[in-house]
């Protein structure tokens, strides 16, 4: 499948080839990986150690001593250690990291079968366990999970975290979470045995009854899949527009222009809720779509991302082209985006300064209104849902988006990221490993990394939201746009 990205001010076009493979050939490339022989190992490690030291981006960032890692790790070889566990042991250094992008593929094939036969979202400061069809929670006036086998989930998150990036809290508690669903190998990892059934302590939702429960463990994990679905649209009313966003590509750009548009030019319509909840990313067209309506004529550029790469032969302008990202010399900015970069550059202040030694010069993004785009900006009220499985280019749309006068972000914070990855083989051997190759950082100077996109309005979603119920946040958003809300 081809994915072409057009760079809107020079016309080229940046290809980016994507290879799929069938579920056979990833399983037979998957056992050639576990069937790792000891004796290749060094050479892996001697090559996977190469390419932190000379690709990762976020190496330095993270302020992570990784050679100590890998010499422990290289003491530890030998003919008892098998290619699963040499995977998992890789993945752990890559834990250390903040970039949420990188890991070790397939490293969690490695992990044993046996899995939670639900799925677990947070809500708060607890935590929802409901059917993995979201037909209800495991028991019905016992929505929140507190404990497995008689352990708190913080222990559980915590042995999952050590192969989980270093990034926002609210990206480790989620993807820990994600990672409970392999229950026999956090059994595993936590000194436990493993066993066929799963002890859960449950808490009613005032809070005040707990319950216990045995479930038998399931042979496949269960799917989290977007949510909530497009059938919220059916719960907003008639004159706030509503569009749902699972992902950052053409199709959504063109979804974003089309509810603008209407929302725009019906006069009954008050404003319009963009609900990018669990969306995971993918490309930056549709923010450039947000930003021609909401741009006014002859209004001036926005500087929304600022980013430096790691320096490498490998490592392309035109990987950085592919984000809409250029240099300050580029020759396709206007003379007014040159100006609009000048004023950046006097305000911006990174968190973390990247050594020149390392990094190339600076790349920045720019939000300028399209050339032919002559109709009025988008002056009605827009509110954005937004929650931790934001990440990546739904990051950017986030960031960018804040600030903007007729725009709040409504939820919880997005999870942190935006890295430009590239993934390397390891020597000769079978293992790839993903880097990210950029260190991205948002307008403030906060890093996405490690900190994600704070909303305007925190809204906590209820338990009820998970299985189709009572969406609170949603209800804001509707508020907000009403000009009853915040």
């Amino acid at each position: 499948m081809r994915l072409e990205l057009r760079d809107t001010k020079s016309g080229q076009v940046v290809k980016v080839e994507r290879a799929e493979m069938s579920r056979e050939n990833r399983e037979a490339v998957f056992v050639s990986l576990a069937e790792l022989a000891h004796e290749r190992m060094p050479e892996a490690l001697d090559a996977f150690e190469a390419a932190l030291a000379e690709r990762w981006s976020y190496l330095t960032p993270s302020r992570i001593d990784h050679a100590k890692m890998i010499a422990e790790l290289r003491g530890r070889i030998g003919p008892g250690m098998t290619g699963a566990q040499f995977l998992l042991e890789l993945q752990k250094v890559i834990g250390k990291g903040i970039d949420g992008h990188a890991s070790v593929e397939d490293w969690e094939k490695s992990t044993p079968r046996g899995y939670l036969p639900f799925l677990i979202e947070p809500a708060g400061e607890r935590f929802v366990a409901f059917r993995p069809d979201r037909s209800g929670f495991v028991e019905k006036e016992f929505p929140y999970v507190e404990a497995l086998d008689g352990r708190k989930l913080a222990e559980w998150i915590g042995a999952a975290s050590a192969y989980v990036p270093d990034g926002s809290p609210q990206y480790v508690r989620g993807h820990g979470l994600r990672m409970l669903r392999s229950v026999q190998f956090l059994r595993r990892e936590m000194g436990s045995k493993e066993e066929p059934t799963i002890e859960l302590g449950l808490v009613s939702a005032d809070g005040n009854a707990r319950k216990a429960a045995t479930l038998n463990a399931a042979d496949a994990a269960p799917v989290y899949g977007h949510w909530p679905r497009g059938r919220r649209a059916a719960e907003v009313p008639p004159e706030v527009q509503y569009v749902r966003v699972t992902s950052m590509d053409d199709r959504s750009a063109k979804a974003l222009g089309e509810a603008l548009r209407r929302a725009r030019d019906d006069e009954n319509v008050r404003g319009l809720i963009v609900d990018v909840r669990d969306n995971g990313g993918g490309g930056r067209e549709p923010l450039l779509e947000m930003a021609a309506f909401l741009m006014k004529p002859g209004g001036r550029p926005r500087v929304i991302n600022a980013a430096v790469q790691r320096r490498h032969p490998e490592h392309t302008a035109r990987q950085m082209a592919s984000r809409f990202l250029y240099p300050e010399a580029w020759k396709g900015w206007t003379g007014v985006e040159r100006e609009a970069i000048g004023e950046f550059k006097k305000a911006f202040r990174p968190e973390w300064a990247p050594p020149g030694e390392l990094y190339g010069e600076w790349h920045y993004m720019v939000l300028n209104r399209p050339v032919g785009r002559e109709e009025g900006a988008f002056g009605k009220p827009v509110v954005v849902l937004l929650n931790a499985k934001c990440f990546s280019a739904t990051d950017i749309f986030l960031s960018a988006l804040k600030g903007w006068p007729n725009v709040t972000l409504v939820g919880t914070a997005s999870g942190g990221g935006s890295a430009n990855t590239s993934t390397v083989r390891l020597g000769d051997t079978p293992p790839r490993v993903r880097l990210g190759t950029m260190v991205s950082f948002q307008a403030s100077g906060k890093l996405f990394d490690g900190r994600g996109v704070e909303p305007d309005v925190v809204v906590e979603p209820g338990a009820e939201c998970f299985v189709g119920g009572r969406d609170g946040q949603l209800e804001e958003a509707v508020r907000g746009v009403r000009g009853k809300g915040h």
